[in-house]
């Protein structure tokens, strides 16, 4: 299946991750960095300059909301500032980006999600896998270098790959 290339899906939750599309149509996944506004712009940055060259599309970044049925007040936080990194990411970096939210992306799964948390990620995290089932190259932090690993699906990137799988044609 071809998917949208040269665009960016950010799942910049609580433990979120990054899938992105290049030229190639070749997929690529990353663990979101956690509420820390330089990671988040070292990540972006090298996907857009070194992976992307340059060419971005489009940035999709799930809209997060810090009320849910797990909130925590320390998860809340996390989440908000997340949010607020990755858009201020890609303002700083003059990239485009929509917020897609949660409900109206997992509408368009083609299956009903399960209402409780945990199941809802089990069972995208099942479909990423299908969609998927061979392994991913993943970036990684290593000290103060991003290298490319090989990777799979997990539940951090489940989400994204979910989310570039069912906005494929936007």
């Amino acid at each position: 299946m071809l998917y949208n290339k040269n665009s960016i899906y950010i799942d910049c939750g609580v433990d979120g991750g990054v899938a992105y599309v290049k030229d190639d149509h070749t997929v690529k996944v990353a663990r979101c960095p956690k509420k820390n506004l330089t990671l988040i712009c070292d990540l972006l940055t090298y996907i857009i300059n070194h992976e992307l060259k340059n060419n971005v599309s489009m940035v999709h970044i799930e809209h997060q909301q810090s009320f849910g049925e797990k909130d925590r007040s320390k998860d809340a936080f996390v989440l908000s500032e997340n949010f607020t990194c990755w858009r201020t990411a890609c303002y700083m970096s003059g990239v485009p980006y929509v917020t897609e939210r949660p409900k109206a992306w997992q509408k368009k799964i083609g299956f009903r999600l399960p209402f409780d948390y945990n199941d809802r990620k089990t069972a995208l995290c099942d479909f990423a896998k299908k969609l998927f089932p061979a392994s991913i190259p993943k970036l990684e932090f290593n000290k103060c270098e991003i290298v490319e690993k090989k990777g799979k699906v997990t539940y951090y990137t489940a989400d994204a790959l979910c989310m570039m799988h069912v906005l494929r044609d936007q």
